[in-house]
């Protein structure tokens, strides 16, 4: 049963992760949206992701993001 959810949820995160940037670029535009996005990493983090454009926040391939953090974002 772990593993059905574990499968299922590694399914959804990435459809997440692109709705939620989309949403976020739609509400308050690219600039505003990354700026927005970025307050929830820690201060270590912002400094390191600074750099990275808005997509790229997103890309799991060059940035630390999972599930519970995508969540957050939504929460708030």
């Amino acid at each position: 049963m772990l593993n059905e959810i574990s499968q299922r949820r590694n399914a959804l995160e990435p459809k997440l992760r692109k709705i939620v940037r989309t949403q976020l670029k739609a509400k308050y535009g690219e600039n505003q949206a990354r700026e927005k996005l970025l307050v929830y990493f820690s201060k270590e983090e912002q400094k390191k992701y600074n750099h990275l454009a808005y997509k790229d926040l997103f890309d799991p391939e060059k940035i630390n993001i999972y599930f519970e953090f995508v969540r957050n974002i939504i929460k708030k």
